[in-house]
């Protein structure tokens, strides 16, 4: 069934014609134009993934067009190349690749079969057959999907296993992934119960330590705003000599004051940051402490997942050695780009060999 839909939907495709865009931003693009209005444009662009076709629609502002070109249909373009394409090895595997990555699916392997008549370890057009989802078994080349489903196989990671074996690994997986993330949360919520209440602690000590600087700075100041007052009300003396020494007690009074003002606000800030600090740290560890229970709870049932699923795979699956790892967002440098970039590695290309002739270098 899936092949047939898959040859359904690259019949309804091939037949289409295409457009090319030059874009003012120096990218080329190319579809088949689904609809077409005053101001843009969308085109539907078709993507070769494993076994099946990926179908994309953008819109293109018409502004941002430099040129239009209409091209012929897919199935035009390939009759043409097939046309004047020599018959022998590289150059069938270049017009496979080809077809492939214009999603036709089965010229791509007939090409790549027409090769593995005459070059049955050709790794290339092998790959070709691989890519356009087809898988061998006994000497043939049949549809992977339809030979997993009725096998009860499914491919993870390149490697065809039993469905339930697959289901029971994915199983596996899950429940160590999530072992292993609430290991890390309960190590972490009991060190924030811990340091936080120390550091409440600290805190409250920071608090006495400031709240008693506050106060014996306040003592300076009422000392200081005395000993102004009394500069201020002191006779002025006779002369010159008089008025500046009287002044001089003045200034030294008010700058006595005003360090001592400045020490206040000091300590007052110090022992109200403090205290904010602690009521923090303090709420933080009372929220660890409350959450700590449930996560224990919740790490036990994990663990006892593990060794259900643990339980469900056979006792040498190599899943079994390798290390749990943290579920972590990947990267965004890390990830990798859709088959809409284009054909995959290509293989080492054979040398030249003449096919209907059977060999001939």
């Amino acid at each position: 069934m899936r092949s047939s839909l898959l040859i359904l939907l690259t019949a309804a495709l091939v037949g289409a014609a295409d457009v090319e865009l030059a874009l003012t931003s120096g990218r080329t693009v190319r579809g088949e134009l689904v609809s077409e209005a005053d101001a843009n444009l969308v085109l539907r662009s078709r993507f070769p993934a494993r076994g099946t076709v990926k179908l994309v629609e953008s819109t293109y502002a018409k502004t941002d067009i430099l040129r239009r070109k209409d091209l012929p249909s897919i199935q035009q373009q390939y009759d043409e190349r097939k046309a004047r394409t020599p018959d022998t090895v590289p150059e069938q595997c270049t017009l496979a690749q080809w077809a492939y990555e214009n999603c036709l699916r089965e010229q791509a392997k007939g090409h790549a079969l027409h090769v593995l008549e005459v070059d049955a370890d050709n790794a290339w057009a092998k790959r070709i057959l691989d890519n356009c989802g087809y898988l061998e078994v006994s000497g043939k080349w049949i549809d992977e999907a339809e030979y997993l489903k009725a096998n009860n196989l499914v491919r993870v990671d390149g490697e065809l296993v039993p469905a339930d074996l697959a289901e029971a690994r994915r199983e596996y997986i899950r429940a160590r992934t999530n072992e292993t993330n609430l290991k890390r949360k309960v190590a972490e919520t009991r060190e924030t119960a811990t340091g936080k209440a120390e550091s409440a602690a600290t805190a409250d000590a920071k608090v006495k330590e400031s709240t008693a600087a506050a106060e014996a700075a306040q003592k300076g100041a009422d000392e200081a705003e005395k000993a102004l007052a009394e500069a201020r009300q002191s006779p002025q003396g006779k002369g010159d000599d008089g008025r500046k020494e009287r002044s001089e007690r003045i200034d030294a009074a008010v700058k006595r004051l005003t360090d001592a003002r400045t020490k206040v606000s000091e300590a007052k800030t110090a022992a109200e940051k403090a205290k904010r600090s602690g009521s923090s740290d303090k709420s933080a560890a009372e929220r660890a402490k409350t959450a700590l229970p449930e996560l224990e709870t919740a790490l036990a049932k994990a663990q006892q997942d593990v060794k259900t699923a643990t339980a469900k795979l056979p006792k040498d699956d190599p899943l079994l050695a390798k290390p749990a790892v943290e579920e972590k967002p990947a990267p965004e440098a890390a990830k990798k780009p859709e088959a809409a970039a284009g054909a995959p590695a290509e293989a080492p290309k054979p040398q030249l060999r003449r096919l209907r002739s059977g060999g001939g270098d």
